[in-house]
């Protein structure tokens, strides 16, 4: 696993948490408390994936790049 994986699993178990705190909680500040943390762990889960996301667009991009330059080189065209 990947360590933004990993983190974005850690934020995901630590949203749940605060959801669950705050569903058994009978406090009005300690909800609000716990409400805040599953949306910011939730937010940074969600930064987490679109990070992956964007690495793997470029990997995809850069062997999509390599493969034009190789057919390129072989059909002896000159290269850009």
């Amino acid at each position: 696993m990947t360590r933004a994986t990993i983190i974005g699993i850690i934020l995901v178990v630590a949203s749940l948490a605060a959801g669950i705190v705050s569903t058994l909680s009978g406090d009005v500040t300690i909800k609000a408390i716990a409400l805040g943390i599953s949306f910011v762990a939730l937010v940074g889960a969600g930064v987490v994936i679109g990070i992956q996301v964007a690495a793997e667009r470029r990997k995809v991009s850069a062997a999509r790049r390599a493969a034009a330059a190789e057919r390129a080189a072989g059909d002896g065209a000159p290269q850009s």
